[in-house]
This record gives C-alpha cells, structure tokens and sequence, in this order.
C-alpha cells in the first residue's frame, strides 16, 4: 500500500489517491480511503471530486477539517450539496486536514454515489424487497457458506 509522507504526516493509502499517491485497489466504483497520523500542528490537504460524499472518523486526538473541530470518536460528514449534479465529475474540491496541539489519527472514507436503491433487513442489504426474502430463504436453507469454510479456502491458495 503506498505511504505518503509529509513532515509530520504519514498517510496510509488503501484505495484512490492522496497527493501524488495511488493506491493499486481495484474498486467497482471510485472509492477513496485513507489513513492519516498527523503529529501535532501538522495538516495536509486531500483532493476528492465534487461528486464524491464520505467522512471521517477522527480514531485519536483532534483534526481540524476547515472551520470544523473534530475530536476523537467524532465524525464529519462531507456533503456534496444540491447543486454537484450540475458540475463535472472530475472538478475536485480540496479539504483541509489539520491536527491540533494533541496531534491526530484520522480515517477518511469517500465514493461516488451509486444511485440505486437498496432494501436492508435484518443483517441483509440488497437492491429488491424480493432479493431480501430469496437471501432469508438461502440462509434457512443453509444455502450459505460457512465462515470457518471460507478461512480454510481462503488458506489454501
């Protein structure tokens, strides 16, 4: 996983970008996921498309995004606002993450909205009411593979 680094940053990338860092993850849809250690005072900034939503999960310490204080076990949401539709999807915005004098560790999750409708039920998601009850029939059907199996594939290649 590539690593970028800035004085007093350390920023772990796991999917898209951060600065001239990509990360080698191959999404379904764009996906952008880092971790960012900031020693105390340090910031950095993330480029993130417009279009995309997210936030992040402040894990230790305190990070200013912005104008906005975030402490630890606190989120922030990113909000595209109601008129991203209308700009390209590859205009960027530039947010600003910078720790206080406490220092940080933050994670940031951001995507591309998809659009399509989901159902949740239970410990289901799917697209249709009907997906939900074929996914309830399978799973009393013990049509569902067991954890313990998967380990064991997932082991031998």
């Amino acid at each position: 996983m590539p690593v970028r680094r800035e004085p007093g940053v350390v920023v772990r990338v796991y999917s898209g970008t951060s600065g001239a860092f990509r990360s080698t993850t191959r999404n379904y849809v764009p996906v952008t996921l880092i971790e960012a250690a900031l020693q105390p005072d340090a910031g950095f900034d993330q480029d993130l498309p417009l279009s995309y939503n997210g936030f992040l999960f402040v894990v230790d310490g305190e990070v200013r995004v912005g104008e906005t204080l975030l402490k630890a076990g606190q989120v922030g949401w990113l909000d595209r606002g109601d008129d991203v539709r209308a700009t390209s999807d590859h205009a960027g915005s530039l947010l600003q993450i910078a720790a206080t004098t406490a220092g940080a560790r933050a994670v940031l999750y951001a995507g591309q909205p998809q659009h399509d409708p989901i159902v949740s039920q239970g410990p289901f998601i799917a697209d249709t009411r009907d997906d939900i009850v074929r996914l309830y029939n399978e799973y009393r059907g013990g049509q569902f593979e067991r954890m313990s199996h998967l380990a064991r594939a997932a082991r031998t290649t």
